[in-house]
């Protein structure tokens, strides 16, 4: 209850701010962006479309995650209100697990809402007679089922990088001050979306103990390359339900160990 009731605080907290002004920025650029680019490459326009589409929402979730994740964890809670939370019956964990709690319901709400504008954009694409050799229409979306099913099957895909990347925020937060975290947040995400060029320098190095550090990177920095399917999407390529299986698997594991991590540095921590 008492972790229920902090998420539902936080969330309040959040949804007023900027979770709004993130999905009307999106609801601006995603046609500024994606509608040009229809034009310029004919018969490539649902392509255009997703992946403009999948690359802002991915670029605004991470925007929010590190902010709301380096702005609200233990340390970014002013120290005399965290004193009197702490000084009621309350956990150390409880209020980590509800503050990350909130943060994901927030996030949801953020990444449905702009993948809500995505789809509605792709049935508008469809009504458009951008094809004129096909007298109407797009051709590269005509006819294909069950497309709308793997275009969230791709955000679905994100939204777990993102709370990865909100809990990363969370622990870095933890451990220095807020601007810095940030950095450091921002730093270990792209290198996580780099993971695979980690491997390929570790194998392409000639000395043994930068390829020994670039393989510790690999595998101990989450790899959030294994979570884009933005080309597939694009594309239309099907994602089998048995990798999405083991990402969530992979994605709910990595959560976890960096929330007890982010548990032990908030407990060695002094608050007056």
């Amino acid at each position: 209850m008492k972790v229920l009731t902090i998420a539902g605080n936080t969330f309040r907290e959040l949804i007023r701010g900027r979770a709004s002004f993130a999905v009307l920025l999106y609801l601006l650029l995603l046609p500024a962006l994606a509608i040009p680019g229809g034009y310029v490459a004919v018969g490539q326009e649902r392509k255009i479309l997703v992946d403009v589409g999948l690359s802002l929402l991915t670029l605004i979730g991470i925007f929010l995650g590190v902010a709301w994740g380096t702005g609200l964890a233990g340390g970014g809670i002013d120290r005399h209100s965290l004193g009197f939370m702490l000084s009621k019956p309350l956990d150390r964990w409880q209020l980590i697990l509800g503050r990350f709690a909130g943060l994901v319901a927030a996030q949801s709400v953020a990444t449905s809402l702009m993948g809500i504008l995505l789809t509605l954009s792709h049935f508008v694409l469809l009504l458009l007679p951008l094809d004129e050799s096909s007298g109407g229409g797009v051709s590269n979306v005509a006819g294909r089922d069950g497309w709308l099913f793997r275009l969230w099957l791709a955000i679905g895909l994100v939204f777990l990088e993102l709370l990865i990347v909100t809990a990363l925020a969370m622990l870095c937060s933890e451990l220095t001050s807020q601007p810095l975290a940030m950095v450091l947040t921002l730093l270990l995400t792209l290198i996580g979306r780099s993971a695979t060029e980690l491997i390929r320098l570790a194998e392409s190095v000639t000395s043994p103990v930068a390829s020994g550090l670039f393989r510790i990177l690999y595998y101990l920095i989450p790899n959030l390359a294994s979570l884009n399917y933005l080309a597939e999407a694009g594309y239309d390529i099907e994602i089998p339900l048995r990798q999405v299986g083991g990402h969530l698997l992979y994605a709910t594991f990595t959560i976890v160990v960096i929330l007890l991590l982010t548990t032990i540095a908030f407990e060695r921590r002094e608050v007056e």
